[in-house]
């Protein structure tokens, strides 16, 4: 079952807010949930506890995503767990089964790609995207160089350097209940006015030919 289906059978958005993700989706690309959390549909907690409630799979224990276990990061590349969305916690049952995070529990394709990476059964998870994100940039750190932006001649107009490997992960202080959405809604908030800022650079570099949107597009999937 596809993750706009899951939500609109739980009643947490309506049609009308998953066809706006779907075209975002389609004009940026990216994870619906992501987009869905990002445009406002709903909260990161809203959308973990209504997969969790439809698919039947457990929220990740915060104990693991604080603190993942050495032996299970070192059974998939960095390579493989960004491109299967996915992040190692524990083993479980004398190694033979991989506790993993995932922030679409119900990807056949990724649950195949991490049973052949791994040669384990995966143990799914579930985590929200930005959190599923956060975790993937700690464990696995960018090596790579900033994104440069070239002009016709190769004279650099813009550079995105890579930001450092993160700070290990503290554990959270107690929070009230009407602490965390507070907190939630002024990320939300500046989520969403970072993603607008740069999808209107991206569109007028775009419109000056600096480069085309399939090349931008091919750069997100990297």
């Amino acid at each position: 079952m596809r993750l706009g289906e899951i939500l609109i059978q739980a009643n947490v958005i309506h049609p009308g807010q998953l066809q706006m993700a779907l075209d975002e989706q389609r004009r940026w690309g990216g994870l619906l949930g992501e987009i869905l959390v990002r445009l406002g549909a709903l909260t990161e907690e809203a959308l973990v506890e209504a997969v969790s409630r439809q698919l039947g799979v457990a929220p990740a224990e915060p104990h693991l995503l604080a603190a993942p276990e050495r032996s299970a990061l070192q059974g998939i590349s960095r390579e493989a767990a960004r491109s299967l969305r996915a992040v190692p916690l524990a083993l479980q049952d004398g190694g033979r089964t991989l506790v993993v995070a995932m922030a679409e529990p119900q990807n056949v394709s990724h649950l195949d790609g991490l049973r052949r990476a791994t040669g384990r059964r995966p143990a799914p998870r579930l985590v929200g995207p930005t959190a599923l994100q956060a975790l993937l940039d700690h464990a696995y750190p960018e090596s790579e160089e900033g994104f440069k932006v070239l002009d016709s001649q190769g004279r650099t107009v813009m550079k995105l350097q890579e930001a450092s490997p993160p700070a290990p992960i503290p554990q959270p202080a107690a929070r009230t209940s009407d602490d965390l959405h507070g907190l939630a809604r002024r990320l939300e908030e500046v989520q969403r006015r970072e993603a607008a800022a740069l999808h209107a650079m991206v569109d007028l570099l775009i419109e000056r030919g600096l480069f085309s949107r399939e090349e931008y597009l091919a750069k997100l999937r990297r």
